[in-house]
Formats: C-alpha cells, sequence, structure tokens
C-alpha cells in the first residue's frame, strides 16, 4: 500500500472493520475490507503535522459492521496513533476511538 512504516491495528478495529466471517455475502472478504481500510489511511496522507501532540489523529472509516444482515455501510471513527515499536522503530497503530489498550492484533 505503499507505507514506509510499518502499520498495525488492535483487535477491537481488526474485529469491527475487517474480520469477516460470512463468505456467503456480496463482495465483502476480509482481504477487501483490510485493503479498503488501508487505502483510507495512505489516501488521508496522516503527516506527523497532523497529529495531535499526543501522536494521534482520528480517522472516520465507512464499513458494514461484521455479522450485519445489510450491506448498507456505517461510519467508525478510528484512532491512528503514531509512535515507536520495542525496536525504536516508527510505528502507526490503528485503534477504535476511545479504545484504551492499543495493543496490535
Amino acid at each position: 500500500m505503499g507505507f514506509r512504516v510499518a502499520v498495525a491495528i488492535s483487535r477491537a478495529a481488526w474485529l469491527d472493520c475487517v474480520e469477516w466471517a460470512d463468505t456467503t455475502a456480496s463482495h465483502e472478504t476480509e482481504d477487501r475490507r483490510l485493503h479498503d481500510l488501508l487505502y483510507e489511511l495512505n489516501e488521508r496522507a496522516v503527516l506527523a503535522s497532523e497529529l495531535d501532540p499526543e501522536g494521534v489523529a482520528l480517522m472516520r472509516f465507512y464499513r458494514v459492521p461484521a455479522g450485519a444482515k445489510h450491506t448498507v455501510a456505517e461510519v467508525t471513527t478510528l484512532a491512528l496513533h503514531s509512535g515507536m515499536d520495542e525496536h525504536d522503530m516508527p510505528i502507526i497503530t490503528i485503534s477504535l476511538a476511545g479504545e484504551a489498550d492499543y495493543s496490535a492484533v
């Protein structure tokens, strides 16, 4: 997707925005949903200058809720955390807004 830093996603954000178990539903698949999420992140080009002093930016993201009986996209707000990983390498972690634990899957 063209990222120059590692990108991680929290378990809660994965379950809400990416996971898709219903293989009989229209065109939704986990691969497609992950692609859409990363594409949106890349399109918005979250720069350090856009982040608050805590290294967090919010992003509205439209997705069909997992397990939904309909295929109408609904909005969710994601928090994009810019920081360093355990090896002091830059990383962006995607989580649900308001999530206390930013541990990634």
